[in-house]
């Protein structure tokens, strides 16, 4: 039976080993959120009117949308452990195919 323990490398010596890209995401996310408001204070205590003009009606459609959304996440998590609830809408012609 041949060894294959032996066949095995190691790591290369000097490599540098990074953190893998899941490790990434919430310091890249939090080096955003961090330079967006930093900007926009510096902004706002300037006193010069802020660069993003008034909000269109879609824009803000869109936004109360996905908060609300955003949202039912939790009231589904807590549903589904506390009373077994799978799903929030129940159709019952969904088995008939119409």
């Amino acid at each position: 039976m041949p060894n294959y323990q032996s066949a095995v490398v190691g790591p290369i010596v000097g490599a540098i080993n990074f953190p893998p890209l899941a490790a990434w995401a919430p310091v890249m996310g939090l080096l955003l959120v961090v330079g967006y408001l930093v900007r926009r204070l510096s902004a706002a205590w300037r006193k010069r009117p802020p660069i993003s003009a008034a909000m269109p009606f879609w824009r803000a459609f869109l936004l109360v949308l996905l908060l609300q959304i955003a949202c039912l996440v939790p009231l589904k998590m807590v549903l589904n452990w506390g009373c077994n609830w799978k799903y929030f809408i129940h159709i019952p012609e969904h088995n008939l195919n119409v």
